[in-house]
């Protein structure tokens, strides 16, 4: 076993969770959270296809725990779960086609729902490879479902990597700026958080 730090370059992760320290162990993930009145340990086994289970953890101001599987269950398709804070899975939101990376980033909003970040995601209907796709999940109730347009912001074009620029805004809402739109014109979008 071998403990990760909130930013641990060895496993290449990215852990921005109130936990005091994560365990990684083949495919279970294991969150240890220890303060002054209590301590306790989540085990949370890798559903079945992981690759990279554990590629970031958030937990929610809910409680809830938000992690990332990059390159599972499927050819880099990308996996994000929702579970529930005694690691009970609440919902699975993945790519569509191989190389999507859904869940590139986890952007946790201050209302304590958090944007899933996929630049890499295809849009097969468009025929537009690395178009991108930004999707707001509920950090209650979850999001279960392939990413798409009707359940996410997304870019239309070849390689406008819709997603790859966001900023949350102080009142909890959030802009996303898309440098390479198709059009030739940078665009942002602006959503409430």
């Amino acid at each position: 076993m071998a403990a990760l730090s909130e930013h641990d370059e060895e496993f290449g992760m990215n852990m921005s969770y109130r936990p005091s320290f994560a365990v990684l162990t083949g495919i279970t993930l294991i969150l240890v959270c220890a303060d002054a009145l209590q301590a306790a340990q989540i085990d949370i086994p890798g559903p079945p296809g992981s690759v990279s289970f554990g590629d970031q953890v958030h937990v929610l101001p809910n409680g809830n725990i938000v992690v990332v599987d990059l390159g599972g269950p499927v050819a880099n398709v990308g996996a994000v779960h929702l579970y529930d804070p005694q690691g009970t899975l609440i919902s699975t939101l993945t790519g569509g086609t191989a190389d999507d990376r859904v869940g590139f980033r986890i952007e946790v909003l201050p209302s304590g729902n958090f944007l899933v970040r996929s630049p890499d995601w295809d849009n097969t209907a468009a025929g537009a490879i690395d178009a991108g796709a930004v999707t707001w999940v509920n950090g209650s109730t979850g999001l279960s479902g392939v990413v798409s347009p009707a359940n996410s912001l997304v870019g239309t074009g070849f390689d406008e990597r819709v997603g790859s620029n966001i900023a949350i805004l102080s009142n909890g809402n959030y802009l996303v700026a898309t440098p390479e739109w198709d059009n030739g014109v940078a665009t942002p979008e602006w959503d409430n958080g």
